[in-house]
């Protein structure tokens, strides 16, 4: 079976790079304006249309094609004193114009806002209920078909504390239940099934202290419990595990336009199954945003990583990324933005095995009213890996209509 497209841009890049990926993602714009007191709604419809010369991501035997998506939204909120909260309702259909046996359907359903306990706590939370129901196979070949339904129900509740003191500190719970089945189809055979459920537990405590107006150096420490519904695989290996991580951390203004944030840490990730092996990942990054003018940003931010092992014959990794980006408000109703990246993996002690990701992207945006903007946006993916079967080269034009009411 072809590997499904859906979800773009995807990667065959060994996992340990999506590690970074928390850490070093480019920093976001704050939305303009304040929230609006009282409850208000906006439905939203946006249609995007993607050309690709690789909908398989693939080394070889590139496929050419133009996926739609459909995606009708209803957004609620309402604020008020003590709290803020943010209600979304949304479907979404995708398909593909040549892989007619690719499509996929989602549904969200979420709420999150905040409450304004006093004047030293307050109380961030998030409900959400998401299912998505893919299918795919193999092309020119209708005997061959996988299902896939996904369930996934989450839930956070914070507690954020400032003292009039320097000190602050933040606790964070959140809960997701996954339901995962993966069927397969083939003609004349009975169908296989793959049962993923899960739940997981997240803990999260900061803790910082203010050295000055500008400053703040905290301490974040997270714990995750990982538990299938079914703890064994289909070899009889216990497959639930738990990961700690503890991050030093330090950011504030090094200049009136020009904010900074350093961290270092560890990771550990660990498998009651030995079989499974204990994973470590001491890292660091690095992060700059510069507000050169009104119209004008870029950020910047560096990261390391490296990955240990037990298992033995399985070396570990040494993982850095860099990404740039800049956004340029060119008119009033003209918005552009420009942003590459760069991660390379190399497998500790075998140096004939290595990866490298560049991906680069420009995008401008035209608001036409305040019911209806337009979005150009073009994509540049190539992963170069010593092992052939990680490596393709993608080019993505998508287009974007967007209506509001």
């Amino acid at each position: 079976m072809y590997p499904s497209p859906p979800h773009r841009p995807a990667s065959r890049l060994p996992c340990l790079l999506l590690l970074l990926a928390p850490a070093c993602a480019l920093a976001q714009t704050p939305a303009a304006g304040a929230a609006q007191a009282g409850l208000s709604f906006t439905p939203q419809f946006q249609v995007d249309q993607e050309l690709t010369d690789n909908a398989l991501l693939t080394n070889r035997d590139a496929i050419s094609d133009r996926r739609t998506r459909y995606t009708a939204t209803v957004n609620a909120s309402d604020s008020g004193a003590q709290h803020t909260l943010a209600l979304q309702a949304q479907v979404a259909r995708e398909s593909y114009a040549r892989l007619k046996q690719e499509s996929s359907n989602n549904f969200v359903l979420s709420a999150n806002g905040e409450w304004l306990a006093s004047g030293q706590f307050k109380m961030p939370f998030s409900l959400s209920a998401t299912r998505s129901h893919s299918r795919r196979g193999v092309l020119d070949d209708p005997t061959m078909l996988g299902l896939t339904e996904v369930r996934n129900r989450n839930a956070m509740l914070g507690i954020d504390w400032k003292h009039t003191s320097p000190w602050q500190a933040s606790l964070v719970l959140q809960q997701v239940a996954l339901d995962s089945e993966d069927v397969q189809h083939q003609q004349g055979m009975p169908p296989t099934r793959d049962d993923q459920d899960r739940k997981q537990w997240d803990g999260s405590l900061r803790v910082g202290y203010q050295l000055a107006p500008p400053v703040l150096v905290y301490l974040k420490a997270v714990r995750t419990l990982i538990n299938y519904v079914d703890p064994y695989d289909e070899n009889l290996r216990q497959r639930n595990s738990h990961s700690n991580t503890v991050v030093l951390g330090l950011q504030g203004a090094l200049l009136p336009t020009l904010t900074g944030q350093v961290e270092a840490g560890r990771a550990s990730h660990r498998y009651l199954d030995p079989a499974f092996g204990h994973f470590g990942a001491p890292m660091a990054t690095m992060g700059l945003s510069w507000q050169a003018s009104e119209r004008l940003a870029a950020t910047l931010s560096l990261g390391r990583l490296f990955v240990e092992t037990n298992l033995p014959g399985s070396p570990g990794a040494n993982v850095r990324s860099a990404q740039l980006g800049m956004a340029w408000q060119a008119l009033p109703a003209l918005a552009t933005t420009l942003s590459y990246g760069r991660n390379r993996y190399d497998a500790q002690g075998q140096p004939t095995l290595h990866a490298v990701q560049t991906m680069a992207q420009l995008g401008a945006s035209y608001t036409v009213n305040r019911h209806a903007s337009f979005k150009l946006n073009y994509a540049r993916t190539v992963i170069d890996a010593s092992v052939s079967a990680f490596s393709y080269r993608d080019k993505t034009t998508a287009f974007s209509l967007v209506l509001s009411y």
